[in-house]
């Protein structure tokens, strides 16, 4: 080989989450993609993994119009007019003539039971068990939130609690206007020994135990939410969806910023069905399922692994989620409830997936590079296939911006092997990315090359 690249620049990468911010990648970390698809690091956060497969667990239903739980331990759906509880083996009827309207789920525990209250802005009712009650004085709101023995909701512009270990009666004297909200209010939660609640483009916390002694602090009036669903409690702190393209985590004081790696996929949130928005807390990581343009309902879930600050995105269409326990469940939004953790297929479908990495230029852009040795370390079972492809572009997804490599379908479940990628496409290119992509389960460990350059040393 010519002289010139008689020195070689040997990198291991070990591959890590998402990162848009910086586009088109040159100078993000190299271990970050630039796009991903049904890849996170759920098994080990050195290990790149196809996601967990998603299997059908109750029934479908008709209409999802609310998805939730009842003391952590039976799933609740509001069915168009129907309110059902899964008795683990068909959907129970716990009341029907409802209103056909997006709604609600959320317990209340008194000195003597525990009672499941189901709301969507029309109706409220509440349910211990055996009997059903309709909360005929509480505020027509969906928005509302238990906390320390009373519930609090959310109107247009105000908060109402109800009496104290009553949760049917709501005094006058209860009424706290929220006077600085910038427009209606649209989410309310709880977070430590306070309430709060945000409108659109303001966010407030509610200080004290009763008439005598609340009052509204206005924490920020800059910073709003997308919808009550998409607030989510995780690692002791609040999480949410911004209207402008953001995400905010909250441990008091004011609200930090974490989604910059993923405003482009914030940015194409469809904000004409931001209420629709939805999250959950499933071990170390948060899920949000959004409407991107143009899409009129939830098809597309970010996931953030919070302690890593890494970002995947899936596919998937869940209008909502719940968990028990350590178990994370979504209904799709034509009503079919799935385990969002269960096996390795989408009901008896191979999962797909890719990730792209960002423009590796290799400490100069303008040096031709000679790649003298490139290799991907992997797990791949039989029956799934991966598929290396190559780009001498700085930008384009698309199957017209890559050529292929190499494609790997092993007979026999190959672990921890070393699968070599001719690299004769990608000889004297300025800057290169690669592409791995597949159908069924596949671990990606790190990718391994050895670069010559032209024109310099290193």
């Amino acid at each position: 080989m010519d002289d010139v690249f008689a020195r070689s620049d040997q990198v291991t990468i070990v591959f890590q989450g998402i990162n848009t911010f910086l586009d088109p990648g040159f100078d993000i970390e190299d271990g970050e993609l630039t796009y991903a698809r049904n890849m996170s690091c759920h098994k080990s956060p050195t290990v790149l993994s196809v996601r967990p497969g998603r299997q059908q667990y109750a029934d479908s239903v008709t209409k999802p119009n609310a998805f939730g739980t009842r003391e952590n331990q039976e799933l609740h759906v509001l069915d168009g007019t129907t309110w059902k509880r899964w008795d683990g083996e068909a959907w129970q009827t716990v009341k029907t003539d409802l209103s056909n309207a997006a709604g609600k789920f959320l317990d209340f525990r008194d000195a003597s039971k525990v009672h499941t209250i189901l709301i969507n802005g029309t109706d409220a009712y509440s349910w211990d068990g055996n009997s059903i009650t309709q909360l005929t004085d509480a505020p027509k709101s969906r928005l509302c939130v238990a906390h320390r023995y009373r519930l609090y909701w959310a109107t247009e512009n105000a908060v109402e609690a109800s009496d104290l270990s009553d949760f049917k009666t709501y005094p006058p004297e209860n009424i706290m206007p929220v006077t600085n909200a910038k427009g209606p209010l649209v989410a309310i939660n709880e977070y430590g020994d306070h309430v709060v609640v945000w409108s659109p483009y303001s966010f407030h916390e509610i200080y004290g135990d009763s008439p005598a002694d609340w009052e509204i602090i206005d924490v920020s009036t800059d910073i709003g939410c997308l919808s009550d669903r998409c607030v989510v409690k995780h690692a002791n702190l609040l999480w949410w969806l911004d209207i402008n393209g953001a995400v905010y985590r909250y441990g008091g004081g004011l609200p930090a910023k974490v989604g910059q790696k993923i405003a482009k996929y914030l940015q194409e949130i469809n904000l004409a069905y931001k209420h629709l928005c939805c999250g959950a807390s499933h071990k170390d990581s948060i899920y949000w399922s959004v409407p991107t343009y143009p899409s009129t309902v939830n098809n597309l879930i970010l996931e953030y692994r919070s302690d890593l600050d890494r970002w995947y995105v899936h596919d998937g269409n869940i209008a909502q989620f719940a968990t028990i326990g350590d178990k994370l469940y979504g209904i799709t939004n034509d009503g079919v409830v799935l385990d969002m953790d269960s096996g390795t297929e989408d009901g008896e479908t191979a999962i797909q997936w890719e990730a792209i990495t960002k423009p590796f230029h290799d400490l100069s852009i303008k040096a031709k590079k000679s790649l003298r040795a490139l290799y991907v370390v992997a797990d791949v079972p039989a029956g799934s296939s991966l598929i290396v492809s190559g780009s001498r572009k700085e930008t384009g997804n698309g199957e017209g911006d890559f050529e292929t490599l190499y494609t790997f379908t092993p007979a026999d479940d190959l672990q921890n092997t070393q699968i070599l990628i001719p690299t004769s496409k990608l000889q004297l290119a300025d800057w290169y990315r690669l592409k791995f992509s597949g159908s069924g389960p596949c671990d990606i460990y790190y990718l391994h090359k050895a670069v010559g350059k032209r024109g310099g040393t290193f």
